[in-house]
């Protein structure tokens, strides 16, 4: 695997979580999320679900898409010794 991939994931997660405001796309205060984003009081990050389950299934999805894209292409796989 070339590992400079893993700084692509670093960077990704860092984006989506370091220091951001997490909502649901049908949070009932979104209005007020989006405007205290637009005055640069939040880093704001909409996701169809912001819960556990949800921001893990990002977590996954992001991780396979960066990885995905490495040289070589494809996953790693350890081998059981």
């Amino acid at each position: 695997m070339d590992f400079r991939t893993l700084k692509a994931v670093r960077a990704a997660l860092r984006h989506q979580f370091d220091h951001t405001t997490l909502i649901a796309e049908d949070d009932p205060h979104r209005d007020a999320f989006e405007m205290l984003a637009e005055r640069g009081v939040i880093d704001l990050r909409i996701m169809d679900n912001s819960g556990m389950e949800g921001s893990a299934a990002w977590v996954f999805e992001a991780a396979e898409r960066i990885i995905g894209t490495g040289k070589p292409r494809g996953r790693v796989w350890g081998v059981a010794g």
